[in-house]
């Protein structure tokens, strides 16, 4: 149970992680800042005048698990998929346009289709130096499963006393990653040193740092990140899960469109949870970790899963976050692998942070009275060479707020 933690305060990139937790509350005895965001407008992302009900969401899985309960139904769907020998290809295809020698997806060639929910993998903490081969181990998983994933990268972590630049090899990786499997990895700016900074809702490294630091932390890292990789980052996800209005001033100032934080942190400092706008980006909210941080060790399975299950069930959006570093050996990975072919075996879509946040600006991506519909292929990647010149405009698809 130790060994965790041993290894978050060797790495010294995860102070204070228990606040990443999804099932992390503060108690009377936490230092929690009462600052929030005040006056700043927030909006919920209310899909429903672009709701569009249809013939497919009465599909067999939902008569299924009307009979049988989900668990039930997500086995006999599992079966069926091991029949017929397509693995978990037939739920994890590629939703990303791809050019072919033949002919290019046109808008009007595209279909919607419809799932119960969307399931976004978040690795966070991804750093030079340290457990490289795990990393490769944990991504060489993703690959084989078919499944995206957003990978959270440090720019220049404390200790080192170098930009994540200086390690050739790490960059040489990152960028084989985007080159060899377009569409599948996504990389976001994960924080500047992950150090924690303040006391900002029990920890942080940006929040409650005055904005003009903030801003150099922001421009500083994102040069880094897209000399390292030769993509401009266009998610930003604050360490520890905390931030405040002056990180998304600064992101916005960087031409960011998406943070990620912690829904628990979410819910007191905006009063919002899941997907929101506020200060004019897309907040995309993590509600759930592989790690239970009071005992410093993994969920089971059967957490895992019934934490899915209920998002899944309520027709939610569900961003696992995950660190590479717990899945040291075959056996932890093992268990990655098998929350995932799990989660296969629902009727479920998976994304990055950035397909999710482009596909809802765009209008691709909608949510309907009793799950979400995609227009598949989904027309621009997270990584895409001619990816959107974000100059704060926005497509009609919801009103931004912000100061």
């Amino acid at each position: 149970m130790t060994a965790i933690k041993d290894e978050l305060e060797a790495v010294g990139t995860v102070q204070l992680c228990a606040s990443c937790g999804a099932r992390w509350r503060p108690t009377a005895e936490d230092p929690v800042s009462t600052e929030s965001a005040g006056d700043q407008p927030t909006r919920s992302i209310d899909l429903t005048a672009y709701r569009r009900q249809s013939a497919e969401h009465s599909r067999w899985r939902k008569w299924v698990s009307e009979r049988l309960g989900s668990q039930s139904a997500a086995v006999v769907f599992l079966l069926m998929v091991v029949a017929v020998g397509l693995g978990g290809a037939t739920v994890s295809t590629s939703l990303l346009a791809e050019e072919t020698a033949g002919s290019v997806a046109g808008p009007d060639d595209r279909e919607w289709t419809a799932y119960e929910s969307i399931v976004v993998f978040r690795n966070d903490d991804i750093q030079p130096w340290y457990r490289t081969e795990t990393r490769r181990a944990v991504d060489r998983l993703f690959i084989e499963e078919n499944v995206p994933v957003t990978l959270g990268v440090i720019p220049a972590v404390e200790g080192t006393g170098s930009p994540i630049t200086d390690s050739d090899g790490t960059c040489d990786y990152l960028r084989s990653l985007l080159s060899d499997h377009p569409g599948q990895f996504e990389i976001a700016l994960h924080g500047y040193t992950h150090d924690r900074r303040t006391g900002f809702y029990t920890g942080s490294e940006f929040g409650g740092v005055d904005n003009a630091t903030q801003a150099q932390w922001l421009s500083t890292g994102t040069g880094i990140m897209t000399a390292c990789t030769g993509v401009e980052p266009r998610t930003f996800i604050p360490p520890m899960n905390t931030y405040d209005t002056g990180t998304v001033k600064a992101a916005n100032a960087e031409g960011y469109r998406t943070i990620s934080g912690g829904n628990w942190f979410t819910a007191q400092y905006y009063n919002e949870t899941g997907v929101f706008v506020a200060g004019g980006l897309i907040h995309v909210s993590q509600d759930a970790s592989f790690v239970d941080w009071d005992r410093h060790g993994l969920y089971n399975q059967s957490a895992l899963r019934n934490e899915f299950d209920e998002a899944y069930e309520a027709n939610e959006l569900h961003v696992q976050m995950l660190h590479y570093r717990n899945f040291e050996t075959e056996a932890d990975r093992a268990k990655l692998r098998r929350l995932i072919r799990y989660m296969k075996s629902t009727d479920t879509a998976f994304l990055t942070v950035d397909q999710l946040a482009t596909g809802l600006e765009t209008g691709e991506i909608r949510q309907t009275g009793d799950g979400w519909e995609i227009r598949e292929p989904l027309s621009t990647g997270p990584d895409a060479p001619d990816r959107i010149d974000d100059s704060r405009g926005r497509p009609p698809l919801f009103e931004i707020g912000g100061r």
